[in-house]
């Protein structure tokens, strides 16, 4: 976006204005006027500088605070659900990922959450290691979200309807 401003500021000063004339292309030449071109520091520039300030801030925290949705979205369906499966369950679909419902655990890829005495635990299988701890309810999320997005296919609105 930086580069874009200065390459037209950079345009506009070498091809468009010349000795106070602003230079207007036509289909038979150029036509010159003689309009005072002055920089004006009004409320765009002040809207732009806000405006760019926040698209650095999200490419530099990767947007981390965006989260912060997701985060309430998960404590308030985890809040009125009591297993944690369920409220795992949504999200997913509500993501859009595939994912298998085994006996009381959700599969995706080549990950596993189930409960074991009232807690999460993630198995993740990669190759003959098989690796297994307990999680909460945001990371079990996360990791199959993600194992799911690198692996799975992504559930359509036409998959749901086969499920009805």
């Amino acid at each position: 976006m930086i580069t874009l401003l200065i390459a037209t500021f950079m345009f506009q000063e070498r091809y468009l204005v010349f000795r106070g004339y602003m230079i207007i292309p036509t289909p038979n030449g150029y036509d010159y006027v003689l309009i005072p071109y002055r920089v004006i520091w009004g409320p765009p520039l002040y809207l732009l500088l806000i405006f760019m300030a926040l698209t650095i801030m999200n490419a530099v925290t990767r947007a981390h605070w965006l989260d912060l949705q997701v985060v309430i979205m998960v404590r308030h369906r985890h809040a009125l659900n009591e297993n944690p499966l369920i409220t795992v369950k949504a999200i997913l679909r509500s993501v859009g990922v595939y994912y298998v419902e085994e006996d009381s655990s959700l599969s995706v890829g080549n990950a596993r959450v189930l409960m074991d005495d009232g807690k999460l635990v993630l198995i993740k299988t990669n190759g003959k290691s098989i690796e297994r701890r307990e999680v909460s309810i945001e990371d079990a999320i996360a990791e199959l979200v993600r194992t799911g997005l690198r692996n799975s296919p992504i559930m359509s609105q036409a998959s749901e309807y086969e499920e009805e």
